[in-house]
């Protein structure tokens, strides 16, 4: 069995190769493959460029062991990669914030990127109570990544650069695993081992690294695909590989992104106002906040020893939480905390492991609640529209109970699925004559750079090459 895994994943990678090309060049003469789209995959590229080049050409990672997990550390000519890519994201960012803003005479601010900026300030405020201010490059990435996705005014497109990374990466791990094995994959742990007999890593440091990108990129993989013939093939490629993974957590968004897809299609199917729609949009609805009171479930009722240790995270969080409720003890806090005692690794000290206990932690009363906010101006929207943002949103929840899919504290490898899906979520809108617009919570928030006159008529800009 394990060897016919292995073998499916190679075959469907080398035949992905042809069919993405001739897909990307389609989207491309169709007008998909816009700004946004070509953005969120140069952002994806430049964070996976290391990763890439160290797993296939070796020499760059040492491994070694720490606190029961096994960790892949760059070096020599991959570290230097590893480390100038994240200025060179930077760069990239602001170029494209420059375009935005060159291109719009008004600058357009969209509500639920702009929220999203406030739980970062929530998180830097709350290190501030505490006098445990710090900076540094990912942190700035992270608020230029969410500035670009707060000034785009339609990046509804962003879902097909988000579905040529996540199919790529797809790709790139399945070759890795036929040229070196050894390289794609680590022996199984105690607790947890793939269908392959071993963890599937991909060219990533461990399996959840693997398995969470691509459970989040699934859905933008499925709404960009759903018109286009041999879907199956990339579709059945990325859960394939997100299962063989072995990762718990990735298995249970898959559970989530697969049965929420399923949903989905019956309300597609079903025509205006009939009860099958109508069940399905409820359905999807309710999803989000069933999720949400998962994440909140699983921590007040677990115990030290719960969920490998994550019970004991989730419990020095909460006795934490009183140092400062309102904006929360700061996004430094727990990296400092960790690294001093040498509790866990490095790598993980800037999570709790819970998506709504972290940024309750960190960012206080104020930063969940605007996190919240960010996430109904997107369901909201999604109500209004096709609902594929709850494809987008169910997994990432649902793997929100014991990861941190969405880090507000820092730019990580994750990023790029956050980014694009507020850049999806935002919708084109109109302007008042002041310049000023709140058009219910589906549309966007426009900030006057310019005269009145200058204000009228729809924001519809002309897409440049990026």
């Amino acid at each position: 069995m394990d060897f016919l895994i292995r073998i499916v994943l190679i075959v469907f990678s080398l035949l992905s190769i042809p069919q993405l090309i001739r897909w990307v060049a389609g989207w491309y003469r169709e007008g998909n493959f816009d700004a946004s789209a070509r953005f969120i995959l140069y952002v994806w590229g430049l964070n996976v460029v290391s990763w890439v080049a160290g797993r296939f050409l070796g020499g760059g990672y040492v491994e070694y062991g720490q606190y029961g997990e096994s960790y892949s550390i760059a070096q020599g000519w991959v570290g230097s990669l590893e480390r100038w890519s994240i200025p060179a994201t930077i760069v990239l960012g602001l170029i494209r914030l420059t375009q935005i803003l060159r291109e719009n005479r008004r600058l357009v601010l969209d509500r639920a990127s702009v929220s999203a900026l406030f739980v970062v300030l929530a998180g830097s405020i709350g290190a501030l109570a505490v006098d445990n201010a710090q900076t540094s490059f990912r942190q700035v990435l992270l608020v230029v990544l969410l500035l670009v996705a707060a000034t785009t005014a339609n990046g509804v497109k962003a879902i097909y650069g988000a579905a040529v990374a996540v199919w790529s990466l797809a790709i790139v791990s399945g070759l890795l695993l036929l040229v070196n094995a050894s390289q794609a994959t680590r022996p199984c742990r105690f607790d947890k081992c793939g269908p392959m007999a071993n963890l599937y890593r991909g060219i990533f440091e461990n399996e959840n690294a693997l398995g969470m990108a691509l459970v989040m990129g699934l859905p933008f993989l499925v709404v960009a695909s759903v018109d286009r013939k041999g879907r199956w093939i990339p579709l059945a490629l990325v859960a394939l590989s997100a299962y063989t993974t072995g990762s718990r957590t990735s298995q249970i968004g898959l559970v989530a992104a697969v049965v929420t897809g399923a949903v989905w299609f019956v309300f597609r199917a079903g025509r205006q106002n009939s009860i099958s729609r109508l069940l399905a949009k409820t359905v999807l609805v309710l999803a989000v906040p069933i999720t949400l009171v998962a994440q909140v479930w699983i921590v007040l009722s677990a115990s030290n020893a719960d969920y490998t240790n994550r019970a004991e995270l989730w419990s020095w969080g909460l006795s934490r939480l009183q140092e400062s409720w309102l904006f929360g003890i700061g996004w430094n806090a727990l990296e400092s905390f960790f690294t001093s005692t040498g509790g866990i690794a490095g790598a993980s000290s800037y999570s709790l492991h819970n998506q709504f206990l972290d940024i309750l932690v960190i960012g206080g009363i104020f930063g969940i609640s605007v996190f919240l906010l960010t996430l109904s101006v997107m369901l909201v929207r999604t109500i209004r529209g096709d609902m594929s943002l709850v494809l987008i949103l169910v997994p990432m929840l649902s793997m929100g109970t014991l990861e941190t899919p969405w880090s507000f504290g820092q730019s990580d490898w994750l990023s790029w699925v956050m980014v694009a899906a507020l850049m999806a979520s935002s919708t084109r809108s109109r302007s008042t004559p002041w310049g000023v617009g709140f058009e219910g919570a589906g549309k966007s928030l426009l900030v006057s750079r310019s005269s009145p006159k200058a204000l009228m008529g729809p924001t519809d800009v002309p897409d440049r090459k990026f």
